[in-house]
């Protein structure tokens, strides 16, 4: 596209040094990369197809085509490979409806060059075949699958809560499409009207998706103040462990898409190591009408401490097991409320055997929207004498950590050093007090 860049991706790409997602739909009947019309790759050509949205289409059968596209693709910067239209051209093209191979033939190719190139592939209006011919059984690198419909500014494209429990069990990362961080963005030819009210909604759902946060903002219209609450300064998302889905109990209330008091809650987890003294749950729940309070109950045995934070930064504490009902009240007022319940074990410390302290993690809860994340925390060494947290981030960014340390809310600031990694401690001192401090690793 000359009018958007003039100079080619390879004249941007020089410039910018940033990665490529590139987006492909259908292959027109008229490539030139085939045969047919001039090109030297193999290709199928259907010329009509009367009655549907695609009246003329084409599909590459060769690797050889694939290859040389990713080859010289990656001088540009390609990264990421979204395979668009997928339902669209295995329902339009009559070969792919009617050959009991050539479907899985295309992909396969696909996919090989990608692997061959170091390019990830995105599966995006994916139907069930393409989804379980990926990455858990044949296509390593197809890592990425669009569990969304198509953005446009105020739609509940932002509802994957479902969608993404299958893709996961398919070890695929779910993409819920672009979205806008600003309410209003003037002068967009396409959307010029349209209005995006629940920006915060849209954005932490990405964040909590595990998959990439693509944002769709005009040029100069970003909330940066916003965004950066879903990642480290060097553009790493920090993702939980888990996407953020609608947990099993609720299932049987799709009916409504509510729970308690007209809210609606989604739950993930972020897992550090490989024990429950290591695993923090993550609740958010989230109303679309102005609602008295949320409600929140937790789904486990263990009672834990939490941390709710709303989209405003208010902020408040609870104790709770199995059953036990936390209600956030809505303050403000807010047509809109998003609340997140960080939920943190509680760890025993002390010298033996009076384990007379309580010591609670909420992680990055007031500056980041997954408090904490493994891509932030790879490590954590808990007993009860010491917590050990490594911590990974960019030279000279802040990591503020909340706590709660013996039910008194505290915080602890560290400054990441040159090497990108510093630690956070609690550590237990002879007289039986606690010391709070960071350490450059």
């Amino acid at each position: 596209m000359p009018e958007v860049f003039p100079n080619g991706m390879d004249a941007t790409f020089e410039k910018t040094h940033l990665p490529v997602t590139a987006h492909n739909r259908w292959w027109s009947d008229l490539t030139t990369y085939a045969k047919q019309n001039g090109g030297k790759y193999d290709f199928i050509i259907q010329k009509e197809s009367s009655g549907t949205a695609v009246p003329e289409t084409a599909l590459p059968t060769s690797i050889e085509f694939w290859r040389d596209l990713f080859k010289n693709s990656t001088s540009w910067g390609l990264k990421v490979y979204e395979q668009d239209w997928l339902n669209e051209q295995t329902m339009k093209l009559e070969e792919l409806t009617t050959s009991a191979t050539l479907g899985r033939d295309w992909l396969m190719q696909m996919g090989q060059a990608a692997e061959e190139n170091g390019i990830n592939i995105l599966y995006c209006m994916a139907m069930p075949r393409h989804m379980l011919q990926d990455r858990s059984l044949e296509i390593p690198a197809v890592t990425i699958i669009r569990v969304s419909d198509d953005y446009h500014p105020g739609n509940r494209q932002w509802d994957i809560g479902i969608s993404s429990i299958y893709s996961n069990a398919l070890g695929l990362a779910p993409f819920k499409d672009v979205f806008w961080t600003t309410e209003h963005q003037p002068g967009n030819p396409r959307y010029d009207d349209k209005y995006e009210f629940r920006t915060y909604l849209q954005t932490i759902v990405a964040a909590l998706s595990t998959g990439p946060v693509g944002i769709g903002d005009q040029i100069g219209k970003t909330d940066m103040k916003l965004l950066n609450r879903t990642m480290m300064p060097d553009g790493r998302v920090l993702s939980p462990s888990y996407p953020a889905s609608i947990p099993d109990m609720l299932i049987w209330t799709l009916d409504t898409k509510l729970y308690l008091n007209g809210t609606t809650e989604w739950y993930t987890y972020s897992q550090i190591g490989e024990t429950n003294q290591t695993l923090f749950e993550l609740t958010m729940a989230f109303a679309e009408s102005t609602p008295p309070f949320i409600s929140h109950k937790p789904a486990h045995h263990a009672s834990k401490n939490y941390m709710a934070v709303s989209h405003t930064g208010d902020f408040s504490y609870f104790k709770a097991g199995l059953g036990d009902e936390m209600k956030y009240r809505n303050v403000g007022n807010y047509t809109e409320l998003v609340v997140i319940f960080s939920g943190s074990p509680i760890w025993k410390m002390g010298i033996p055997p009076n384990l007379s302290h309580e010591v609670s993690l909420f992680g990055e809860t007031t500056s980041k929207m997954t408090s904490v994340s493994p891509v932030r925390f790879p490590r954590m060494d808990v007993d009860t004498s010491h917590v050990y947290i490594d911590m990974n981030g960019v030279e000279g960014e802040l990591i503020i950590l909340e706590w709660l340390i013996d039910d008194k809310p505290t915080q602890l600031n560290c400054t990441v050093p040159a090497s990108g990694k510093v630690s956070a401690n609690v550590a237990l001192t002879t007289d039986d007090k606690l010391s709070l401090f960071c350490e450059d690793i």
